[in-house]
């Protein structure tokens, strides 16, 4: 059945446990269970991660127990991911289940075809953004980073 109800949620930039947010945003995140059919999360929740295969940041254990929460509720969550997120749709999709998109995605919610994208792209004259944008997500960069410790 399609999505009737959703919520919409981007550019936290939460940095961890110490963050005096990462609970409440924890407690906000569950507040929504059972209430809303899908969960759209348009980049920038975290200030920084990059999804180094057997990494888990433990600074944001709070929101991701609370996705996992949500997501045994029966929630669907989307995931987008932003510019201070790296190469973690796949962990996203593979931990908690989340439809995932890299750049932009679609969901349909009551009958409406919705695109979702953080925002970071859409000037397309900004040429040194994208290259940054380019360098930071390239097969090569991913290479380089998978062997630092």
């Amino acid at each position: 059945m399609e999505p009737r109800t959703a919520v919409f949620i981007s550019d936290v930039h939460l940095h961890g446990v110490d963050d005096p947010r990462t609970g409440p945003f924890a407690e906000f995140l569950l507040s929504f269970k059972g209430t809303v059919d899908v969960m759209c999360l348009v980049g920038d929740l975290f200030d920084f991660y990059y999804g180094f295969k057997s990494v888990v940041y433990w600074q944001h254990l709070p929101a991701l127990a609370a996705f996992q929460e949500l997501k045994k509720s029966g929630m669907k969550l989307v995931f987008i991911e932003g510019n201070h997120e790296f190469r973690i749709a796949e962990a996203m999709r593979g931990a908690f289940g989340m439809e995932t998109h890299v750049g932009e995605g679609e969901v349909r919610i009551g009958g409406k075809r919705i695109l979702l994208c953080h925002g970071d792209l859409a000037d397309p004259k900004d040429y040194g953004y994208r290259f940054l944008h380019w360098a930071l997500r390239n097969p090569i960069t991913a290479a380089a980073a998978s062997l630092a410790p």
